[in-house]
């Protein structure tokens, strides 16, 4: 099948500080963090003036997400490349890109049928990840040694963590609960994930990292939070996520974390926003992720916490610039490049659209 359509010009760049003003540029101390990195702001582009989505980075600087068109399902996955438009992946369903590697392979899932469906994209060719009963999977992350992780169904309503490498696939067992699921994986192999296990008559999430070489070891939560998911590891194999008390009223009421040295660090600044997730780290153990602000409409806004200036919020560009906000970080490399999404314009007309931030000082 032919696809005809056109894609949205690439928006010029816009330098804009590190520590924009606003209640979120605060260092852990309470000071105010200074304006140490400015950053050039991409817009990373999208078909037909519709809205596209960075949720994953390489090291040199591939992107991969998705954009929507009109076309079946509209959302397809996508890769991105700075001045270049946006590559489709052309799969059955609607899906997204989760996971890219320095050649530009490309791992994520699409709806086949009623389905989702794990997926590999190499030399513009698609590989299935299959369940082992045809049920949904998702891969959720590949290195630059092509190795895979990912989850799928092993029973109805069952998932376990998988890798995958070489063409062969290894189910990586419940990890000790009824459910697992492997989030992500890093450079030099190491696995993280979660297991759901009863306790005390409630279902919880726990944090599991599985290292290269040795067994699954569990993240424990500090005082205070029963569930914690990891969500980005670095190549030392320090993780960071998302953790929250299965007590709190609303889901958006978690606080983001760091590991050092296997510890759990609460990195949320007190009383910032309503919660925190953070979704990256890189060698330098910089996160990046969103904070939920105090609206009584929650929205989420781009954040950086970084381990000498804390808790930095990177949202609100201002009207100058022409861009209304930030809304997430989804992935940062060790070159202190970010991807993830913004809106240039709010209201009518508006639209979701990946973007790239370049740091053009110090990082």
């Amino acid at each position: 099948m032919k696809h005809s359509y056109f894609f949205g010009i690439l928006a010029a760049t816009v330098s804009v500080p590190m520590a924009w003003a606003g209640p979120g540029n605060m260092s852990a101390s309470g000071t105010k963090a200074p304006p140490t990195t400015t950053y050039q702001l991409h817009d990373l582009g999208s078909p037909d003036f519709k809205s596209s989505y960075a949720r994953s980075l390489s090291s040199n600087g591939k992107a991969a997400g998705y954009v929507t068109f009109d076309i079946a399902g509209k959302q397809r996955p996508a890769l991105f490349q700075l001045g270049k438009l946006p590559i489709p992946i052309y799969t059955d369903g609607p899906g997204e890109a989760t996971g890219i590697n320095d050649d530009g392979e490309i791992v994520g899932w699409y709806w086949r049928g009623e389905k989702k469906q794990a997926f590999l994209w190499k030399n513009h060719g698609l590989r299935l990840l299959m369940s082992p009963i045809g049920g949904d999977s998702v891969a959720t992350g590949i290195n630059n040694r092509s190795e895979i992780v990912g989850w799928f169904e092993v029973a109805p309503g069952v998932t376990h963590g998988f890798y995958f490498h070489k063409g062969r696939m290894i189910d990586l067992g419940s990890w000790g609960g009824r459910s697992s699921q492997a989030t992500g994986i890093s450079k030099r192999g190491d696995i993280i994930g979660f297991r759901e296990k009863e306790i005390g008559g409630r279902i919880v999430k726990q944090g599991v990292r599985l290292p290269e070489r040795g067994r699954a070891e569990l993240l424990r939560p500090p005082t205070g939070f029963d569930n914690l998911v990891p969500l980005g590891v670095n190549d030392k194999g320090d993780v960071t996520g998302s953790m929250w008390s299965s007590d709190r009223p609303f889901d958006f009421e978690t606080a983001v974390f760091a590991t050092t040295d296997g510890k759990v660090e609460n990195l949320q600044r007190p009383n910032c926003c309503f919660g925190t997730v953070g979704v990256a780290i890189n060698n330098k153990g910089v996160v990046v992720g969103y904070n939920f602000d105090r609206n009584g409409d929650p929205h989420e806004n781009l954040t950086r916490w970084d381990p000498k200036q804390g808790q930095i919020g990177m949202s609100g560009l201002g009207a100058p610039q022409g861009w209304h906000q930030l809304t997430e970080g989804n992935d940062i490399n060790n070159n202190g490049v970010i991807v993830g999404a913004g809106w240039p314009q709010w209201g009518i007309g508006g639209r979701q659209t990946a973007i790239m931030l370049v740091p053009q000082g110090k990082h």
